[in-house]
């Protein structure tokens, strides 16, 4: 009986993890609600097995199915997972070349904030930051990839900004 549970918890995992590519530790819990231990356990022996690979994301352990995301779409998943980045993306690629004051008229976040989310994005080189005049600029570093990402991946997402952003995108 236990092994049969084992079967099933670890199907559960890994059905999570191949719809939505990137999940850290602590969001498959909560989706799951298995215990710790348990989930711990059941990550790591898929690892082991190659079924799992697990990349450092600061803080976080993201997990993707062996195979399936490419390198270079982990890096950009694994900073759309986050609400608050992936609304900064999705703004700088409908409107390249915005100044922070532009940025933070739109969003709801006090100003260190908002400059620890662009800095940690443009650290990832996920978008750049570039002085234009005596004005600093922000844009998506690599629209294409983005979008695909989004696209691809989308019933992930399950967010209206990302539907919007995919109709506006293949609009342009």
């Amino acid at each position: 009986m236990a092994k049969e549970v084992d079967l099933e918890t670890r199907r559960d995992i890994f059905d999570l993890i191949s719809n939505f590519p990137g999940l850290h530790f602590r969001e498959i819990l909560r989706r799951l609600e298995i215990s710790s231990g348990n989930l711990n356990y059941q990550l790591n022996y898929m690892i082991k097995h190659d079924l799992l690979v697990s990349i450092h994301d600061g803080n976080l352990k993201r997990y993707y199915i062996v195979g399936k995301v490419k390198g270079s779409e982990k890096r950009i998943l694994a900073c759309l997972r986050n609400e608050t980045a992936r609304g900064l993306v999705l703004f700088l690629m409908l409107n390249p070349d915005s100044q922070f004051n532009e940025i933070a008229s739109k969003f709801e976040l006090a100003p260190s904030k908002l400059a620890y989310h662009l800095n940690k994005l443009v650290k990832k080189e996920i978008i750049e930051k570039k002085k234009k005049g005596r004005t600093t600029i922000y844009k998506a570093v690599d629209e294409e990839a983005i979008a695909n990402v989004l696209i691809t991946y989308r019933p992930s997402f399950l967010d209206n900004i990302v539907e919007s952003f995919i109709e506006s995108w293949k609009a342009r």
